[in-house]
C-alpha cells in the first residue's frame, strides 16, 4: 500500500518562523526526525505553507510517500512543530480509509477525482475545498475551517493541539506519483519512499521489520516481492524470518535463518516461492494475508 501524506503548517513566514520537530505513526511503525529524515520547505505559491519532506535535495517537495507491505485501514499521523521559538504545537490526524477499491491513498484532494473510480469520493461539507478541509496546522484558528477539527488554544489564543478525522479514499498509484494529477512538479518519488515498520502496538518487542531495497541479497529481495511486500524481522540473536504480523496468528513464509542462509534458502526456493505468488495474486494484489505451508520446517534453526 502506497500512501502520501503532506503534513502542512500555515504560518506567516516573517513573524510566525516554526521548524518541524518529528513525525510518528505507531500504526506504520514510524518515527521520523525532523532535519534528520524531514524538513520542512515551501512548495506552495502561498508561502506561508511550510510542507514536510523527505530531507534530501534542495528542491520543496510536496510530503512524503510511505510503503506499507499491507493494507493498512485506520492510522494516526502525530506531527509536531516548535512555533516562534517558544511552544511545541502538536496536529494529530486520524487517517480513515474508506474503500479497498485500489492500494495508493493521498491526503491531497486534488489527486482524489479518477473515471476508473467505483466506490463515492467521501461525503465533504458543503463549500469545502483542498484549502479548507485538508489537514493542517495552524499556528492560530482560521475562521472558515471545515471538517472534523478539535483544537486545544492557549491564553494567548495560540493553537499548541490539534486533533482532526479526515476520511481518505483509495486511488491508483499513478495518480499519487504522476505530476500532471497534482497540478505541480513537486510530488515525491518513488525512490525517496518511506518504508513501513512494525507497529508499536503490535505488543511485539525486541524486533526490527526491514523491507531490502539495497540489492545486497537479490534473493530474499525477489521473495519480498513474491510474497506481496512481507518483510523481514530482525531478531536479536541476529537471525532474520518472514514473517507477516499483521495476521492473527502471525504468518511464516521462512524458516529463521542468519541473513546469508536464508538468502541460500531462498535461492535454493525460489521456484516455491514463484509458484505461491503465480496461485494467489490476485490476493497479494489487494494486500491480503495468504497462509504458506511450512515446507521448510527441517531448516529452521533453533531460537
Amino acid at each position: 500500500m502506497l500512501i502520501h501524506l503532506t503534513p502542512r503548517m500555515f504560518a506567516c513566514r516573517t513573524t510566525e518562523p516554526c521548524t518541524l520537530i518529528d513525525l510518528t505513526c505507531d500504526e506504520l511503525g514510524l518515527d521520523l526526525k525532523g532535519d534528520k529524515d524531514l524538513i520542512a520547505r515551501r512548495p506552495y505559491p502561498n508561502k506561508n505553507y511550510l510542507v514536510a519532506c523527505r530531507r534530501v535535495g534542495q528542491k520543496a517537495i510536496d510530503g512524503i510517500l510511505i510503503e506499507s507491505p499491507r493494507f493498512v485501514r485506520d492510522f494516526t499521523v502525530v506531527t509536531r512543530w516548535a512555533v516562534l521559538g517558544q511552544y511545541v504545537a502538536t496536529h494529530r490526524v486520524r487517517y480513515v480509509v474508506q474503500d479497498d477499491e485500489f492500494d495508493a491513498v493521498s491526503d491531497k484532494m486534488l489527486c482524489w477525482h479518477s473515471t476508473k473510480r467505483r466506490s463515492p469520493l467521501p461525503q465533504l461539507s458543503a463549500g469545502s475545498t483542498p484549502a479548507n478541509t485538508q489537514p493542517r496546522m495552524d499556528v492560530t484558528q482560521h475562521p472558515g475551517r471545515l471538517g472534523n477539527v478539535t483544537d486545544v488554544v492557549d491564553d494567548q489564543g495560540f493553537v499548541i493541539e490539534r486533533n482532526e478525522i479526515f476520511q481518505v479514499p483509495t486511488m491508483e498509484r499513478e495518480r499519487v506519483l504522476n505530476p500532471k494529477y497534482a497540478f505541480n512538479d513537486r510530488v515525491p518519488q518513488i525512490e525517496s519512499v518511506f518504508v513501513a515498520g512494525e507497529p508499536r502496538n503490535s505488543g511485539v518487542s525486541n524486533r526490527v521489520m526491514i523491507l531490502d531495497l539495497s540489492g545486497d541479497h537479490p534473493y530474499m529481495t525477489e521473495v519480498e516481492d513474491l510474497l506481496g511486500g512481507v518483510g523481514r524481522v530482525i531478531f536479536p540473536d541476529g537471525t532474520e524470518q518472514f514473517v507477516d504480523d499483521y495476521s492473527e496468528p502471525w504468518g511464516l513464509y521462512s524458516p529463521r535463518l542468519r541473513p546469508e542462509a536464508l538468502e541460500q534458502f531462498c535461492k535454493e526456493n525460489i521456484a516455491h516461492y514463484q509458484a505461491f505468488h503465480e496461485a494467489h495474486e490476485s490476493q497479494l494484489i489487494r494486500c491480503e494475508s495468504v497462509p504458506m505451508e511450512r515446507f521448510w520446517e527441517s531448516k529452521e534453526v533453533d531460537s
